[in-house]
C-alpha cells in the first residue's frame, strides 16, 4: 500500500472474530476490467448471484459501477447501476435478494436518488 493510497480492500477470515490471524490488509478489490473502487467503501452480502451467494461493493469513485463478487472475493465483475456516481452512497438488500438498492447523495447537486439493481446484471430480469 503507498501512503495515501485509498483502494478498498476485502479481507476474509474463518470466523468473524478471527481477522486478525489473517495476515495482511487482504486483497484489493479490482474488477475484472481492472477498474479499482476507492474511498469510503460500502458493501453488502446477498444469498443470490450464485451458490456462495453475493458481495456487492461500491465506493465513491464507483460512478455507476458496482463490484459483485459471486466466489468469496477470488474475482470482482462490474455491473453497471442507474445511480450515478455520488459523495454518498449505501447498499441495502432488497425483498428480493437478487435486487440492491442504492441509495446515493450528491453534494453538489444538491440530490438523492434511490436505484435498484440486479446482481445478476440484468435490466429487465421479472
Amino acid at each position: 500500500m503507498l501512503a495515501g493510497d485509498l483502494t478498498a480492500y476485502a479481507k476474509f477470515a474463518p470466523s468473524p472474530t478471527g481477522f486478525g490471524s489473517v495476515a495482511g490488509m487482504g486483497k484489493a478489490i479490482r474488477g475484472k476490467d481492472n477498474s479499482l473502487i476507492y474511498g469510503s467503501p460500502y458493501n453488502v452480502y446477498t444469498t443470490a448471484g450464485g451458490s456462495q451467494g453475493a458481495i456487492v461493493a461500491s465506493a465513491q469513485s464507483s460512478g455507476n459501477r458496482l463490484h459483485v463478487s459471486r466466489d468469496l472475493g477470488a474475482t470482482w465483475d462490474v455491473i453497471y447501476t442507474a445511480s450515478g456516481g455520488s459523495y454518498s452512497r449505501s447498499l441495502t438488500v432488497a425483498p428480493k435478494p437478487k435486487d440492491i438498492l442504492v441509495f446515493a447523495g450528491n453534494q453538489q447537486r444538491e440530490s438523492a436518488t434511490m436505484t435498484a439493481t440486479d446482481v445478476n446484471g440484468c435490466a429487465n430480469c421479472a
